[in-house]
């Protein structure tokens, strides 16, 4: 999803910040981290099914925006530990959900050249995702920190959705 709120930044990003920024150790943080794996199969078909009824583009601004704001939680939520497990957890819900919803939403308005249109989101997808995750590592870098990624995605899931919003749902 643009805004780097996608796989990439979450599977690459969150494991290394339980453990150096959170301080947890490794059995929790991989406890943790199995949890947001878990909820990232459930997710989807929740949300796919939400889907069929409220409509794709409204389910997927909202796991978007619900994304951002678990982004956010867990880019100022210090070390209340307690908090970590529920906000990935929504977190994986959300996040792993919001793929699956946008490609069914071009399958639904793409009634024409499906091919290219595929082609060209799956491609521009994989070219931002790289280049998002190379400039997060950079930022964790430079400040020692999560946070500032985290912030950053959580912001660009706002355009994103903005972006769904104008394509609507026109199937």
């Amino acid at each position: 999803m643009a805004g780097g709120t996608g796989h990439g930044m979450i599977i690459n990003f969150i494991p290394l910040f339980l453990t150096r920024q959170l301080g947890f150790d490794p059995k929790t943080s991989t406890f943790i981290f199995t949890a947001m794996l878990l909820a990232g199969i459930v997710g989807p078909l929740m949300f796919g099914r939400a889907s069929d009824k409220a409509g794709r583009s409204r389910t997927t601004i909202f796991c978007a925006l619900v994304t951002s704001a678990m982004l956010t939680a867990l880019a100022t939520i210090g070390s209340a530990g307690t908090f970590v497990l529920p906000v990935i957890f929504v977190l994986g819900l959300t996040a792993f959900s919001t793929m699956p919803l946008l490609e069914t939403l071009l399958a639904d308005v793409a009634k024409e050249n499906r091919e290219a249109v595929f082609g060209i989101y799956f491609t521009s997808a994989f070219i931002f995702n790289s280049l998002w995750i190379f400039a997060a590592g950079i930022l964790v870098d430079a400040t020692g920190s999560y946070t500032l990624p985290f912030i950053l995605s959580a912001v660009g899931g706002v355009p994103a959705a903005i972006i769904v919003r104008k394509i609507g749902d026109r199937s």
